[in-house]
């Protein structure tokens, strides 16, 4: 299962991506956030910002949560 967490850079979002780690590991775990990158638990984060609605279609493809 493929999960998707908007917010990743905040610290809700990161909390969030920590704890769900040992349960899906991180390649079933992708964030979100305005600005793209790595994140430093080490997921790949993709530009998606909540005023640019496009922006989440093309991400949100694949994911299952």
């Amino acid at each position: 299962m493929k999960v998707a967490i908007t917010g990743a850079s905040g610290q809700l979002g990161t909390s969030i991506i920590k704890h769900l780690i040992p349960v899906l590991g991180k390649e079933n775990i992708i964030g979100t956030s305005r600005k793209a990158g790595n994140h430093k638990l080490g997921i790949k984060v993709y530009k998606a910002d909540y005023n640019q609605k496009g922006d989440f279609q093309d991400v949100l493809q694949e994911i299952e949560v």
